[in-house]
């Protein structure tokens, strides 16, 4: 295997390079003691590789197996409507994350655009659903995948406004805010709620009660990891008076900017998002509403929860970007 494939696809501006391999694609290529972690850091460098928060692997079946059927068309639905596979992210710094929303949403997204092209079975505008069981490192995601189709300028069938839900876990407990760091969030936000919580990763979520700009919130967000050994996410949030227009289920509505642990100031967090929305609702600053709508630099995600104790869902879009071809050679392969 000289070259890896790649699709570049993001979440809400959080980018993920993924790479579909089989299992024993992946077996080969670890034989080969391809030095992952170098490679991540190299291919997801805005500067000098393709640029990303992450490198995705998608790891199960031969991807060119299935095919569309007859039912896809007069169903709207692939043709056995499921796939699986098995996650393994690293961060742009080359370390290894157990959980990202966004993440899994770009997964689910790159599965699908794996499959045959659209437009060799697809006859008219419809449709598609999939659902894809992800197990991650910190257990099985379950995420359903949804897009309707429309013929582009070339004639193609294509994809539009891609819709992926992904079922969370309940928000645990966090690492222990120590003293130090308590002082200095005070400091910055005076007596603010602010907690951590674990869906899979660790978040520090602070009310700060009013708009950070990205320097700040770089600036924060990198002194306040530092008091947690492994790091942690950092999320600041302040409630917004309402939605903006193009949210599809209208309910309370948080501002959030993230500073994501092995990635920096990203665009958007998945998981963070789920955290600040519980966090928020358990704090009273939104009302207690199944939706909760999160607004992020990149974007808006949906949370939502029927009742207290249940799965929380995080609803997002996601969208291919475009493919590389990226060479396996140098320092990340010892052959």
């Amino acid at each position: 295997m000289d070259t890896l494939r790649l699709a570049k696809h993001h979440g809400l501006g959080n980018d993920f390079l993924v790479a579909l391999l089989s299992e024993d694609q992946k077996a080969a290529l670890d034989s080969q003691r391809l030095d992952w972690a170098g490679l991540a850091q190299r291919v997801c460098h805005r500067r000098e590789g393709a640029g990303a928060d992450g490198l995705l692997l998608g790891i199960g079946p031969a991807w060119s197996a299935p095919t569309w059927s007859e039912s896809a068309v007069g169903g709207s639905n692939f043709p056995d409507g499921s796939a699986r596979v098995r996650m393994v992210l690293f961060n742009s710094d080359g370390s290894r994350a157990g959980m990202s929303g966004n993440g899994a949403a770009c997964l689910a997204n790159a599965v699908a655009h794996g499959r045959e092209p659209w437009s060799q079975r697809i006859e008219r505008l419809q449709e598609a659903h999939l659902s894809v069981e992800i197990a991650t490192d910190s257990g099985i995601r379950n995420v359903q995948w949804r897009s309707p189709f429309v013929e582009g300028e070339d004639g193609e069938t294509i994809p539009l406004d891609t819709h992926v839900d992904v079922v969370m876990p309940v928000v645990e407990h966090g690492p222990p805010i120590c003293p130090e760091l308590d002082a200095l969030i005070s400091e910055a936000f005076g007596g603010c709620a602010r907690r951590t919580g674990d869906v899979g990763n660790p978040h520090l979520v602070i009310a700060a009660g009013r708009e950070l700009v990205a320097e700040e919130t770089a600036r924060l967000g990198a002194l306040y990891e530092e008091h947690f050994e492994g790091g942690i996410n950092v999320e600041f949030i302040w409630p917004l008076e309402e939605a903006p227009d193009t949210t599809p289920r209208r309910g309370s509505t948080l501002g959030m900017t993230v500073w994501e642990r092995g990635a920096g100031l990203t665009e958007a967090c998945g998981t963070g998002a789920v955290v600040a929305a519980m966090s928020a609702r358990e704090w009273g600053l939104v009302s207690d509403d199944i939706f909760t709508s999160v607004v992020m630099p990149g974007g808006l995600a949906t949370i939502a929860q029927a009742s207290p104790g249940q799965s929380p869902q995080l609803q997002v879009w996601a969208d291919h970007v475009a493919d590389v071809e990226w060479p396996l050679r140098g320092p990340w392969l010892d052959a």
